[in-house]
C-alpha cells in the first residue's frame, strides 16, 4: 500500500442493549487514537440498517475524499491483492470506462435476473413497501466491488428517489445506479471470486494473475495471512510439457536453469554455441521463459519463433505468466516446479542468468571434489552469500521492496543472483514450503534466503568460485 490508496473500516453505533458497551466505546476509542482509520456513525450497527452503512461510507467518500479516482467497498472477510487491483486498473478499467458515454461504472460479479424473496422467515426477505418489482436490476456481488468516483458521484446524487432497505448492494449498486445511469461491468469468476474459494490454477492475462478478490469466513487474524499467502501461491501459472521427459531413467549429476527472455534469442544461440557444448548426458540445460507482455509489439512474430526454437532445440521451459522484472520469482518457481516434476532425480540443480558464463567442466570437478562433501551434511545452496542486508524502503528505487512483502528489518542471508546452485534436496526442501511466504520479485531473496530459512537449507559460501557480478580477474 502507499499513499495513493487510502483504506477504512466503516463501523455504526451501539445497539440498544449491547453488552459492555461503555469498554467497547473505550477500545475502539484507542483504536481510532492508534490507527486513524475508521469511519464512525451513530445509527445501530446491523444487519437491518446495512443500507445506512453503505449511505454513510459514501457519504463520508462525497465529504472527505471526493477526489479518489476509484472506491472499493470490501466486507472484513475478502482478501484483496491491492497491487493486482492497481495493474488492472491501469490496463483494463480504465479503458472499459473510456467506452462508456457518461464514463461512470462498477466491477465486480454481476448478478443478473434475481426475484425478491418474500418469505418474511429469511434472512434475505424484501417486503413489497421496500421492493413491489418482480426481478431485482442488476447488481453487484456485495463481498467486493468497486467504481469510478463518478459512479459514486452520480447514485448519491439520486438516493431521495428510492426506498431504503438492508439489501445495501442491491440498493446502491441496483437500483440507484439503474436510476443513475451507472454501467455494472461483469468480471466473475476472472478478477473477483464473490463468496468462492481460490481456483486450483490461477487464470493470467498478459502473464498477469487476474484474481483480485475473494472471500472466506475468518475466524482469526493469522487466517488473513495464511490466505493472502495461498493468493501469492507460486503455483499459480500454467507451465509447457516437455515433449520428452529428458531426465527419466538417466543418471542426472547436474541440471542448469538459465534465466532468459522471449526476445533474447541471440543469448540463448551464444551459450548453445559456446560453454554449453561441455555438456553430456549426464548434465541437462534449459532456458526459463515466461509469457508475452500485454501490449507486446511483433508478439505473433516472435511467438512464431520461439516455437520454431523449440522445435529446433527443445531446451525452453515456457510458462505463461508475464516475462518481466515484477514476476521474477514466478519465473524461479516455474524453474524449479519443472524441476521437481520432470527432473527430480537431478542430483544438484544450478539457478543462472543468460548474460553469465559457466565452466561446466571446472563446474562438475569442484562438485565431485567439495560439493558433495558439504552436502552429507544436509540439503544446501552453494555460491556467493548475502548477509545482513537491509530491505529497500524508497518506492522509486528498483530494488524497493514493501513491508507487505517483507517485514523485517534485515534479509536472511540469500545467494546472490546471477549463479548459484544447490543439492536435489535443498530445492525439494523449499518447494515444499512454498506457500509459508508472500512471494515478491526479489527471487533470489525468496528462494534462497527465505524458503531456506524456512526449510532449514544451509547456505554455504564459495566465493572463491563464483565471481558474481565481478569480471574476471
Amino acid at each position: 500500500m502507499h499513499e495513493g490508496i487510502i483504506i477504512r473500516f466503516v463501523i455504526g453505533g451501539p445497539k440498544l442493549k449491547e453488552e459492555n458497551s461503555t469498554l467497547l466505546e473505550n477500545k475502539l476509542q484507542e483504536e481510532q487514537k492508534v490507527y486513524g482509520d475508521l469511519i464512525r456513525y451513530s445509527i445501530e450497527d446491523g444487519y437491518n440498517n446495512l443500507h445506512f452503512k453503505m449511505g454513510a461510507a459514501y457519504q463520508w467518500q462525497q465529504k472527505f475524499c471526493s477526489n479518489a479516482e476509484f472506491v472499493m467497498k470490501t466486507d472484513d472477510d475478502t482478501i484483496v491483492d491491492l497491487p493486482r487491483l492497481e495493474f488492472w486498473i491501469e490496463k483494463k478499467f480504465k479503458y472499459d470506462i473510456a467506452q462508456i458515454p457518461n464514463k461512470a461504472a462498477f466491477f465486480g460479479m454481476r448478478l443478473e435476473n434475481l426475484p425478491p424473496i418474500r418469505d418474511p422467515g429469511h434472512k434475505w426477505y424484501v417486503s413489497f413497501e421496500h421492493f413491489p418489482g418482480k426481478i431485482f436490476p442488476n447488481y453487484m456481488q456485495g463481498a467486493s466491488y468497486f467504481g469510478n468516483g463518478k459512479a459514486i458521484k452520480l447514485i448519491m446524487q439520486h438516493t431521495k428517489e428510492a426506498i431504503g432497505f438492508n439489501m445495501d448492494d442491491i440498493l446502491f449498486t441496483g437500483t440507484l445506479a439503474e436510476i443513475a445511469n451507472v454501467s455494472r461491468i461483469d468480471y466473475a469468476w476472472i478478477h473477483f471470486r464473490g463468496g468462492n474459494d481460490l481456483i486450483d490454477e490461477e487464470h493470467c492475462e498478459g502473464g498477469i494473475p487476474t484474481v483480485l478478490t475473494y472471500f472466506k469466513q475468518f475466524k482469526k487474524k493469522e487466517e488473513y495471512i495464511e490466505s493472502y499467502k495461498e493468493m501469492h501461491s507460486l503455483s499459480y501459472y500454467l507451465m509447457e510439457e516437455p515433449f520428452i521427459e529428458p531426465c527419466k531413467g538417466k543418471q542426472i549429476k547436474l541440471l542448469v536453469l538459465i534465466m532468459s527472455r522471449r526476445e533474447t534469442f541471440y543469448k540463448r544461440m551464444g551459450i548453445r554455441k559456446s560453454w554449453a557444448k561441455d555438456g553430456h548426458e549426464g548434465i541437462i540445460i534449459r532456458f526459463v521463459i515466461g509469457g508475452p507482455k500485454l501490449k507486446e509489439e511483433n508478439s505473433t512474430l516472435l511467438e512464431n519463433k520461439l516455437k520454431g526454437e523449440q522445435k529446433v532445440y527443445g531446451d525452453l521451459i515456457r510458462y505463461s505468466i508475464e516475462d518481466g522484472y515484477n514476476n521474477l520469482h514466478f519465473k524461479m518457481g516455474a524453474a524449479y516446479q519443472w524441476q521437481q516434476k520432470f527432473c527430480s532425480n537431478a542430483e544438484f540443480v544450478m539457478k543462472t542468468d543468460d548474460d553469465t558464463i559457466v565452466d561446466l567442466p571446472r563446474l562438475e570437478f569442484w562438485i565431485d571434489k567439495k560439493a558433495k562433501k558439504d552436502s552429507k551434511k544436509g540439503p544446501a545452496f552453494f555460491g556467493v552469500v548475502y548477509g545482513k542486508s537491509k530491505p529497500i524502503r524508497d518506492p522509486r528505487n528498483k530494488w524497493y521492496v514493501p513491508y507487505e512483502h517483507f517485514p523485517g528489518n534485515l534479509f536472511p542471508r540469500y545467494m546472490q543472483g546471477a549463479s548459484y546452485f544447490g543439492n536435489g534436496k535443498a530445492i525439494k526442501l523449499i518447494m515444499q514450503h512454498t506457500k509459508e511466504a508472500i512471494g515478491f520479485n526479489m527471487d533470489d531473496i525468496l528462494f534462497t534466503g527465505t524458503l531456506a530459512e524456512i526449510a532449514n537449507v544451509s547456505r554455504i559460501d564459495y566465493s572463491v568460485h563464483f565471481r558474481g557480478q565481478f569480471n574476471v580477474t
